[in-house]
């Protein structure tokens, strides 16, 4: 019995340490101090960052669609940044203070949304 019980005892040990999908840190490292603006259909459900990376959450309805181009704005100007999609994930190389997600073509079909970190 002995044995049983610390064998329970690590596998509840491993559960504790709760891990984000994508992100691969234990929950209470992560920062989730990021305010989300816009109405779009595909608004992100959640915005986060480890320290390193920043990782943008879309609905699952996300994946019928094309994903939204993300600028990070930058010395006043909106610049494309490189970033990856998995699933539903948009993951950016780097923590972002405020960039904008955009969704469309020309000036009055566009959907927009701004993400700004500490919000």
């Amino acid at each position: 019995p002995e044995a049983v019980g610390s064998r329970l005892a690590d596998v509840n040990a491993r559960l504790g340490t709760e891990v984000i999908p994508g992100a691969g840190v234990p929950a209470e490292q992560l920062s989730f101090a990021y305010s989300v603006n816009g109405n779009a259909s595909w608004r992100p459900t959640r915005v986060y960052s480890d320290g390193v990376k920043t990782y943008i959450q879309f609905p699952s309805s996300l994946s019928g669609q094309d994903a939204p181009v993300l600028f990070v704005v930058s010395g006043g100007q909106n610049r494309i940044v490189n970033y990856r999609l998995k699933g539903d994930m948009m993951v950016v190389d780097y923590q972002i203070d405020t960039a904008i997600l955009v969704s469309g073509v020309g000036f009055w079909n566009q959907d927009k949304v701004t993400i700004r970190r500490g919000g």
